[in-house]
């Protein structure tokens, strides 16, 4: 109850099996609505155009390429993380890039050695609502949008590092 003359709220004493702690009644909810999203999580699946076994054996190699890249870039985690903060700011994104600059092991097979070349992968991140900037904001679903502009902070070194050729000796201060 509260205290008009001291200005201050009086705790009122209660005996264990009485009290009512109204910390954290969502939690549950959450936690119920975020173990339901991870449990269903969403994958792909290959199928072949044809029966012809050139396609079947297509399909059955780029199912088993898109688990590696599933397993490597640790897009469970990533999908979690999106997922938790889908909860807190309503909507999450998980952005899929080609990373030129991502080495791969190459091994030359007439002498044995083995050697890191930047061949490029694929990457994913998580982006949250605020980070995307759009050019109509009437238009409620994203993939009906002309434009999307996604910003975010990336350090200078990390710039310098990809646009190097573009860059040719300008400073970015």
């Amino acid at each position: 109850s509260f205290d008009g003359i001291l200005g201050n709220l009086k705790l009122e004493k209660q005996p264990p099996h009485r009290r009512y702690l109204s910390i954290n009644l969502v939690w549950g909810k959450f936690n119920a609505k975020l173990a339901k999203l991870l449990n269903s999580k969403p994958r792909a699946y290959v199928q072949p155009g044809s029966l012809d076994r050139s396609k079947v054996l297509d399909a059955r190699v780029t199912q088993q390429w898109m688990s590696y890249i599933r397993r490597k870039i640790g897009l469970e985690n990533k999908y979690e993380i999106a997922c938790a903060q889908a909860e807190i700011t309503g909507k999450s994104f998980l952005w899929a890039w080609w990373d030129p600059s991502a080495l791969g092991t190459v091994s030359d097979p007439a002498t044995g050695e083995t050697y890191d070349v930047p061949e490029g992968d694929v990457d994913v991140s998580v982006g949250s609502a605020f980070e995307i900037l759009v050019q109509d904001l009437g238009q409620p679903l994203i993939g009906k949008q002309k434009k999307i502009m996604r910003v975010t902070a990336v350090l200078i070194a990390d710039l310098k590092k990809q646009f190097a050729e573009k860059l040719l000796g300008k400073d970015l201060a």
